[in-house]
């Protein structure tokens, strides 16, 4: 659960991509300035977090110290994960999309961050974080989404290539069973032409995830968007798609450790509203 009533948050903002060359590629971007440690639990969803931190791990914000150790891709997941923002840092975070990862990170797979936070350093040019970590220090004040928007989409159009067919079976997949009108699981291998068996192989290789998992993650966002927004346990069940209320509590419990009541109680904060504005409707950050 969030303690951001406990917490201070400023300087929060967020917003979608704008720039032409980021399409598809980056789904939302959020800034947001901690004051006071913030114990945060993050909800399966379907983008990976690339963050950064600015902060007073590796010096002080004013020289533009960039704590390399935390800033990370974090990928999808098949479980929630609690962590904590460290007090007095400034972070950035894009959300991308499967393909987004692979054009701006090189090619790199998804599934390589299903259970692990990667830092930054293993994955961009080095000389690229720090020159981003000095104009979004200077930025900060003004607009530090803009920089960050520009500095990917600069990334971006150094960074081409195709994808390999597989790739782009998984990546299509994960964009159907997320749109507002997913194919049930037999639909989604005949509207990609391919085999249940292929489909898993190329979801499991690009995004870690079986197709089978897909759908869960989907149904759990719809659930947990029902119960935050007041529906009822039953109706929460039938709205997300499962067979029925115990269902979802056994699902739920798996994959968050903690039952549906639990988050029906559970209050809306501005970090997590600024996460599901900016990703278009995810659920991400509590």
């Amino acid at each position: 659960m969030s303690s951001e009533s406990a917490a201070r948050l400023v300087d929060l903002r967020h917003r979608r991509p704008r720039a032409r060359e980021l399409a598809g590629l980056v789904r939302g971007l959020v800034a947001v300035r901690v004051v006071d440690e913030l114990s945060l639990y993050t909800v399966p969803h379907g983008s990976l977090a690339l963050s950064i931190q600015l902060g007073s791990e590796l010096g002080s914000y004013e020289q533009g110290g960039l704590a390399w150790h935390a800033s990370a891709l974090t990928g999808l997941r098949k479980h929630a994960v609690a962590y904590a923002a460290r007090p007095s840092t400034r972070t950035v975070v894009a959300l991308l999309s499967p393909h987004g990862a692979f054009r701006l990170l090189s090619g790199t797979s998804c599934a390589l961050f299903v259970e692990r936070r990667a830092s930054l350093a293993e994955l961009l040019p080095r000389t690229w974080l720090r020159e981003l970590g000095e104009r979004l220090r200077g930025a900060w004040s003004r607009d530090p989404l803009s920089v960050l928007e520009h500095e990917l989409g600069r990334l971006a159009t150094l960074r081409r290539g195709s994808l390999p067919l597989s790739a782009r079976r998984a990546f299509r997949a994960l964009e159907l069973v997320r749109s507002d009108s997913p194919p049930d699981i037999a639909a989604l291998y005949a509207r990609l032409d391919v085999s249940r068996r292929q489909l898993e192989r190329d979801c499991a290789a690009w995004l870690g995830l079986t197709p089978k998992e897909l759908f869960a993650t989907r149904r759990l966002q719809s659930a947990l968007a029902c119960l935050q927004a007041g529906a009822s346990l039953a109706s929460s069940a039938a709205q997300a798609g499962f067979a029925d209320q115990a269902h979802m509590a056994h699902v739920l419990k798996r994959a968050t450790g903690r039952p549906p009541s639990a988050w029906a109680r559970t209050p809306r904060t501005s970090l997590g509203t600024a996460y599901r504005q900016a990703s278009g409707g995810e659920l991400v950050t509590l």
